[in-house]
């Protein structure tokens, strides 16, 4: 499975809006995306450390059963940076053709920079 920056966001930006307590698989509904693609990016902002999440039984069940926690410093620190489209679209633009193979950390780091960029910092 390939990972999907942009259902990263949508999922930080769900659990965010979502507010503070957990969160289950049934409640991180994403149009376009089905649970076994979002379980995956879970575990991958889980592995990231962006969110805290629990999972059940991932070795027993095709689809992941499992409840975000909360996001995590790191993960709102993250979201700051890429939540406005403006900020968004610009950092996939600059990261543009290895937009598939750029690590969830070169895309924290491009995002921070504009963001720091916008606000006359850099």
């Amino acid at each position: 499975m390939k990972r999907d920056h942009d259902l990263l966001r949508a999922i930080l930006l769900r659990v965010e809006e979502a507010g503070p307590g957990p969160l289950s698989e049934s409640e991180l509904a994403i149009d376009g995306f089905d649970k076994t693609m979002i379980g995956y990016h879970v575990q991958l902002l889980d592995d990231a450390g962006f969110v805290q999440a629990r999972f059940l039984d991932l070795q027993q069940r095709p689809v992941p059963v499992f409840t975000v926690l909360r996001l995590t410093s790191t993960g709102h620190d993250y979201l700051d940076n890429i939540r406005t489209p403006e900020v968004w679209t610009k950092t996939k633009a600059t990261i543009g053709e290895q937009l598939r193979s750029a690590s969830i950390e070169v895309f924290a780091k491009v995002a921070a920079e504009i963001a720091k960029a916008q606000m006359g910092l850099a």
